[in-house]
């Protein structure tokens, strides 16, 4: 994990591949892919949480000014300075900003992940995405003061809260999951829509990951590798990560609070001392 920041960096690789599908469309597969392939490196959102987490600062930047008009719009400038190191994008928060990614580099080749359909997605989302996210937002009066004792950056969370409750997928999304509907499935569809609409068809590869290396290295005009094509973050994967992610949120609480309740008994004794003597 690194802590640098972006905002005076530069760009220093081309970047040569937009990865534009959503979230859960085989994203973390596609990422090793192309690492594989020698795009060094592949932008993802665990490039914001686990490997620079000083990141997330610039992203709040660039979701508030996109959808609460708070600051400045990001130009090429500021995606040079925050991807710069990059020579491929793909999951969220990058395709969050598909608009205006294409208009920065529109010699980028662009590849839009899909699923089988829709509904495979939804489900896909609504049993891990949304309920690890939905950790980060407590509902009830008991969750909201639990929230005061947890461990997580406060940064992190209102990037995902912005998210969820601002842009157009991930709001359908989080209402889907409080209400039993599934609105979201016509935001995918719209989505994957819009983006062959932009992308002139020969810059544009339509990819499924279960279609392995040969589709994608003719797109790129990469030789195929002698190995399989990764499969990463499944849904078995992503809930195991999901249950220990919940486990380590109420441990730290936990212990939080108990060191806070601790603190706070001793100030009072402290004080109830202080007052005895005085007498």
């Amino acid at each position: 994990m690194t802590d640098i920041d972006r905002r005076n960096c530069t760009r220093t690789v081309p970047l040569r591949v937009l990865c534009l599908g959503l979230s859960r469309t085989g994203t973390v597969s596609l990422r090793q892919a192309l690492i594989r392939l020698g795009y060094q490196d592949c932008y993802h959102f665990a490039s914001t949480l686990q490997e620079n987490p000083r990141d997330i600062e610039l992203w709040l930047e660039a979701l508030n000014a996109k959808f609460k008009g708070i600051g400045k719009e990001y130009g090429k400038a500021e995606w040079d300075a925050l991807l710069g190191h990059c020579q491929a994008v793909t999951d969220t928060p990058c395709v969050i900003f598909y608009k205006e990614l294409l208009r920065a580099y529109p010699d980028a080749k662009v590849i839009l992940t899909e699923r089988d359909d829709a509904s495979q997605w939804f489900r896909s989302q609504m049993s891990t995405v949304i309920p690890y996210s939905s950790q980060m937002i407590p509902q009830t009066w008991l969750a909201k003061f639990k929230a005061l004792f947890s461990p997580l950056d406060s940064k992190a969370v209102a990037m995902t809260q912005t998210i969820l409750q601002d842009t157009p997928v991930y709001s359908a999304l989080w209402h889907d999951y409080q209400n039993g509907t599934e609105t979201a499935k016509q935001k995918y569809l719209d989505h994957n829509a819009e983006i062959r609409r932009l992308v002139p068809e020969g810059n544009l590869l339509v990819f499924n990951v279960k279609e392995g290396w040969a589709p994608l290295c003719r797109f790129l005009g990469e030789d195929v590798p002698d190995e399989s094509f990764p499969r990463r973050n499944d849904k078995v994967a992503f809930a195991k990560n999901n249950e220990q992610f919940g486990d380590f949120i109420n441990a730290s609480s936990q212990k939080n609070m108990l060191f806070a309740g601790a603190g706070l008994a001793a100030a009072v004794a402290a004080v109830a001392f202080i007052m005895a003597r005085v007498r």
